[in-house]
């Protein structure tokens, strides 16, 4: 495709987008670029993936892709200054931050 079919295309997307929501041509384009949208995100994804797998193998453990990512963070963690930051709960601690009366 040249710049000028893609103008093109825009243009007709512009106009179709004028189209009432129940229209059937702009249904039927719409399940068109919902494709287009669908295929983006599974492209994203598996970029995401190959990062991932990319890191992991690399041995970026601690403070790379994945545990910087995570709600907890990296254990092991360091401030600055060199002092060991405390480890996060584990998953099934419960804190009160009030007294139960």
């Amino acid at each position: 495709m040249d710049g000028n079919e893609v103008e093109a295309a825009l243009r007709l997307l512009g106009e179709i987008r004028e189209l009432p929501v129940d229209d059937p041509v702009r249904m039927r384009v719409q399940r068109a670029v919902d494709g287009l949208v669908k295929d983006a995100q599974r492209q994203r994804r598996a970029n995401r993936r190959r990062q991932t797998a990319a890191g992991d193998r690399a041995g970026h453990r601690h403070g790379g892709h994945r545990c910087a990512r995570s709600s907890r963070g990296p254990t092991g963690r360091r401030g600055h200054d060199g002092r060991r930051w405390p480890d996060p709960p584990g998953p099934y601690v419960l804190h009160l931050s009030r007294s139960v009366s």
